[in-house]
């Protein structure tokens, strides 16, 4: 796969479909029991895959082409799905750019907290671009986003 492809299908529980290299299997469970990403789930996500924050520098910075970089691809990614929630959101940032899920989800989390995220709307009328703030899709706390059990034949 050529870096900035992502092959993940839109879906609840698209995380479950990265590698091992991005994602370990009790890093999906932890995803799974809590995809809003809230500050507990990064520290547990940090414990378990620890990644190195100047390992991986072309995300979001005071340089314009790195900034841009991580836009663009955070931008493709919201487009892909703009009713995901945030595991999603990760996960296919993860994907395109072959960046392990816990840094990923690190660092987007921060930018929710601090600044949001933006989504770009096409005006049809006069072809310009308007920004909106754009949210993650909240689960409910009582849906699982686990498939369903197969029944037994």
């Amino acid at each position: 796969m050529a870096r900035g492809e992502c092959i993940l299908e839109p879906g609840p529980n698209s995380w479950l479909n990265l590698s091992a290299s991005l994602l370990s299997k009790e890093g999906k469970a932890i995803v799974t029991s809590d995809p809003d990403i809230q500050r507990g789930t990064v520290e547990a996500l940090q414990a378990l895959e620890p990644t190195n924050m100047d390992e991986y520098p072309f995300y979001f910075s005071d340089d314009e082409k790195e900034s841009d970089i991580g836009m663009a691809t955070l931008s493709m990614c919201i487009r892909e799905n703009p009713y995901a929630t945030m595991a999603e959101l990760v996960a296919r940032y993860s994907d395109a750019r072959n960046v392990p899920y816990a840094h990923v989800a690190t660092v987007l989390n921060e930018i929710r907290r601090s600044t949001g995220f933006t989504m770009y709307l096409r005006n049809r009328g006069d072809n310009t671009f308007q920004a909106v703030q754009w949210t993650p899709a909240k689960v409910p706390a009582n849906m699982t986003l686990l498939p369903p059990p197969k029944r037994r034949a």
